[in-house]
């Protein structure tokens, strides 16, 4: 995430203001978890204190407008508080409760971004439940006070996450506002307000981005961005006069209250940070100018093999694809391993098809040196309900259990995020899984090393045309991998693995000493514009 959020050039960031409050309470965790499931990128949130010295999530001085309660929150002790119910938009009270700072970024730990807003008062409170919950990396905290009050009053807080400056555009010091921050602390973005755009305005966003930080503007309501609004956007349909403007002065954030609509835009607009849709339409526009980047397992180098937070690693980290290995168990739950034994990768033995799901639940995974964590083995539902708009899935092994598969990627709404892949001839592939190929991406394998490995290429271009092929080779000396490029000429994606050892040696290992002779070669001898990593 922070990859994406700090380095993905050309890309702008959504932000969802107090959540996804129009279909849950303000600042609730609910409000938090829609967002997540909507693939935005970053949530709002705005934090008082209770009586008890407590943070929680709120926006107003008072209890009113958004709860069952009346004052103010710092009379309050959080037990007290937990016994109001939060109101909707409409102002109808609902079943959800007040949540505590550390009970949002439990929720959201490695999942999606959090700025913390009307945090100012409570800085040092904040980055302590941010240790505790060991979620740092993932907050930005701000203010809009000059560089030198900040420093005075929360020099360490702000040494120690990431702080972000609020500027008022148009006010007559906004010039110096800015070019002491730039000067001092060297943020990596500022938000920006501006009641009209003018040459003032213009001076501080290049200010600003000429120090190599990014802009955040607000298009929440017209006061903050000129008219530049979301209401304006979606209501009178002028998102590229309203959405569309904001990008030409430079945001990389958007703040919305239309989290939805804007992600949609900017995904037409090839703005969006990376997500399963964007890697989807890539992959079926056949986008010859992409190199999708497919984590081999997830990040097990960092936690266990087809593990969730394997998945989760590679999300944050900004990739494409993850690829994850499907077992099932004897009573028909599919799981996520690669081998058909649970002796390598957990304090399990025996065969998986032979063992009841109940008694998996009960062991742990290890780690890639074969130490035990606390992780534990998850469900193909778990895995895809994680990575739903976020991240596609190579289900590899799946092709065994294809009907039961497709069922599950139905039931959970996703199978715009798999790819299915197999050794299958064309004519098994056609008789088989033929009435699915409509709605799931289905990948073929081919071995180059193989006798009749190019009739199989060549009968998979013209009889079905696939988004793309997975092919593999050993031998040095074979010519069937370059003239591959030839035989699809641009129909298909091509899916090389350059896991140690894979096509004459132009794998991952090279690559770190090499990259050219490694990623290179495969990009631009061997045409891969999918590489599994």
């Amino acid at each position: 995430m922070t990859a994406q959020v700090r380095f993905e050039k050309g890309k702008t960031v959504v932000v969802s203001h107090r959540g996804d409050w129009r279909n849950a309470p303000e600042n609730s965790i609910q409000a938090i978890q829609n967002c997540i499931d909507m693939g935005v990128n970053m949530v709002e949130i705005d934090i008082k204190k209770t009586k008890d010295n407590v943070l929680i999530l709120m926006h107003d001085q008072t209890l009113d407008r958004t709860t069952s309660g009346k004052g103010k929150p710092e009379d309050y002790t959080l037990a007290e508080l937990k016994q109001l119910r939060l109101k909707n938009g409409a102002g109808v009270l609902t079943t959800h409760t007040i949540p505590t700072l550390e009970e949002a970024m439990l929720v959201v730990k490695g999942k999606i971004w959090v700025n913390i807003d009307k945090g100012y008062d409570f800085f040092a409170d904040v980055k302590k439940v941010l240790e505790k919950t060991q979620t740092t990396q993932q907050v930005i905290i701000k203010s809009g006070l000059p560089f030198e009050t900040v420093n005075e009053e929360n020099k360490e807080v702000v040494k120690d996450l990431y702080f972000m400056p609020i500027v008022d555009a148009n006010r007559p010091n906004a010039v110096t506002f800015v070019e002491d921050y730039i000067k001092n602390l060297h943020p990596q973005a500022f938000e920006v307000c501006f009641q009209k755009k003018d040459a003032q305005v213009e001076k501080v966003l290049n200010l600003i981005q000429a120090s190599g930080a990014k802009v955040w503007i607000n298009t929440l309501w017209p006061s903050l961005c000129g008219g530049l609004n979301d209401d304006r956007a979606v209501e009178k349909n002028e998102k590229d006069q309203v959405w569309g403007e904001v990008l030409k002065m430079g945001a990389s954030f958007i703040q919305t209250d239309r989290p939805k609509e804007l992600i949609e835009y900017l995904r037409l607009n090839n703005k969006f940070i990376n997500n399963s849709g964007y890697v989807r339409k890539n992959l079926l526009d056949r986008n010859q100018s992409y190199v999708h980047v497919v984590a081999h397992r997830g990040d097990w180098k960092h936690f266990p093999e087809n593990s969730l937070d394997a998945i989760n690693s590679i999300i944050e980290m900004g990739g494409d694809v993850v690829e994850i290995d499907v077992q099932r168990t004897k009573d028909g739950v599919l799981i996520l391993m690669h081998d058909e034994t649970l002796d390598r990768t957990t304090n399990g033995h025996g065969i998986i098809a032979e063992t009841m799901f109940s008694d998996i639940q009960k062991l742990n995974l290890k780690d890639y040196e074969g130490k035990l964590t606390n992780y534990k083995v998850p469900t193909l539902k778990e895995a895809l309900l994680l990575a739903q708009g976020r991240i596609m899935l190579n289900l590899d092994k799946s092709d065994r259990f294809f009907n039961q598969v497709v069922d599950l990627l139905k039931e959970t709404g996703t199978l715009d995020i798999a790819i299915m892949k197999g050794l299958h001839p064309l004519a098994d592939v056609q008789t088989k899984f033929g009435k699915y190929l409509d709605d799931v991406i289905y990948m073929p394998m081919i071995r180059l090393d193989n006798k009749g490995a190019e009739d199989a290429m060549v009968e998979f271009v013209d009889g079905m045309s696939p988004v793309a092929f997975e092919l593999g080779f050993n031998e040095v000396t074979n010519p069937l991998p370059k003239k591959a490029v030839r035989l699809i000429n641009y129909q298909s994606l091509i899916w090389y693995n350059s896991l140690k050892g894979r096509n004459g040696g132009h794998d991952d290992v090279i690559s770190l000493e090499n990259p050219d002779a490694g990623f290179g070669y495969l990009i631009d001898e061997l045409g891969a514009r999918m590489i599994q990593t």
